[in-house]
């Protein structure tokens, strides 16, 4: 992490793993070093957002990426809650705790060039309006009524992004995830980059409980 110390003389302070949320107005000017802070001391903002590995440090080089990079990713999620989810034999209740993690997540990037959009179909207006950020956090409402009745969630989301992409043309980078589990430690775009013949994808190890359509 930066900080200017106010006579042009920038240090580079080591953070295990804790970043503190984007300004949504004044700047924050925050950097807290192994030094000169433990756990303890961190704000209450700053709670649940520390990288894999109890008190690793983070690569500083992707930090250094996250903060000098001059690229762009746009995460794409869902929140749906009018379909039955299959996977876990429930409907979903649409609250702002269920993406609570993921959206602190993306607010903690440094940069200002890392934005998630939240597609769903029946969230509060209230509960949108609250949360969402200019350049930051954007609500879509979809409607998933007309989609066919045999496509579960983690399929017809797809058709949603797909959708949503084609709309918008300006966008470089574009990474599609779950909202629930799921938290971002850095703006990936900087690796697209560097190898664009690459997939990118996400992997598990657990088991999948036993469904039908496996």
């Amino acid at each position: 992490c930066a900080r200017d110390d106010g006579e042009g003389e920038v240090a580079l302070l080591q953070v295990h793993g804790q970043r503190p949320l984007r300004s949504t107005g004044e700047e924050l000017n925050l950097a807290i070093s192994a030094e000169e802070a433990d756990n303890n001391d961190l704000p209450a903002y700053m709670s649940g957002l520390q990288a894999p590995g109890a008190g690793s440090a983070l690569d500083l080089n992707l930090m250094l990426d996250d903060h000098s990079s001059k690229c762009e990713t746009v995460f794409l999620t869902t929140l749906l809650s009018t379909r039955h989810d299959p996977q876990r034999a429930v409907s979903i209740t649409p609250n702002f705790t269920y993406i609570e993690a993921y959206y602190r997540s993306i607010l903690s990037l440094p940069g200002g060039r890392a934005k998630a959009v939240i597609l769903y179909d029946s969230l509060d207006e209230d509960m949108t309006s609250k949360y969402e950020i200019p350049d930051a956090i954007s609500f879509v409402k979809v409607d998933i009524s007309n989609m066919d009745p045999l496509l579960g969630l983690n399929d017809l989301r797809y058709q949603l992004f797909e959708d949503q992409i084609r709309k918008h043309p300006e966008w470089d980078t574009v990474f599609m995830t779950d909202s629930r589990d799921v938290v971002v430690l850095h703006n990936p775009c900087v690796l697209v980059e560097r190898q664009p013949e690459k997939v990118f994808v996400g992997s598990q190890t657990e088991s999948m409980k036993p469904r039908w359509w496996f």
